[in-house]
């Protein structure tokens, strides 16, 4: 009787997983756990920059449709002069109520003012315009050509830049 008893004790020892197994098996489970948790966290912040660097390229696309828009309406460029680069750019026509159009960098925002109104941002609170300048180049007495050059930065990941944007619009 007295060995039944011990054999059945013995397996009943054998039958748990020992300390080492279970030593291993947590070190396992953190890993994993680790490693996922890293994976996460790296797919939310390169998320995060995609949202961004689209808020760029949608801020850079509206500035040039707006350009490309008040140019095709104007008749003439009054500032800056001819072969000359500056900070702003002001635009004349025959329709009142659109010129006289100037367009103006202001504590890191594009400003648009129309017929001689007050000032409004083209650019939204998320992008911060670095640099502003318009070139206006001035081949013949009929064609007029205006280079502008704008630089913009992610307000909520400066890291996050957009530079070099040149865009080229024809005055005739």
């Amino acid at each position: 009787m007295m060995k039944n008893s011990f054999r059945e004790n013995k397996r009943n020892l054998e039958s748990g997983l020992s300390l080492m197994e279970t030593l291993v098996y947590s070190a396992l489970l953190a890993l994993f756990l680790a490693g996922t948790f890293m994976f996460i966290n790296n797919l939310l912040a390169t998320t995060g920059d995609v949202l961004e660097r689209n808020e760029l390229v949608a801020n850079k696309e509206f500035i040039d449709a707006k350009l490309g828009w008040l140019v095709s309406q104007a008749t003439s460029v009054t500032t800056p002069a001819s072969n000359i680069s500056a900070n702003s750019l002001t635009l004349t026509g025959s329709q009142p109520t659109i010129f006289p159009a100037v367009l103006t960098l202001s504590n890191g925002r594009l400003m648009l003012s129309l017929a001689g109104g007050s000032a409004s941002a083209i650019t939204n609170n998320r992008v911060t315009v670095t640099s502003f300048s318009i070139f206006h180049v001035d081949t013949s007495a009929t064609l007029q050509e205006l280079r502008a050059t704008i630089d913009l930065r992610s307000t909520t990941r400066p890291t996050i830049t957009s530079t070099g944007n040149i865009f080229t619009y024809i005055l005739q």
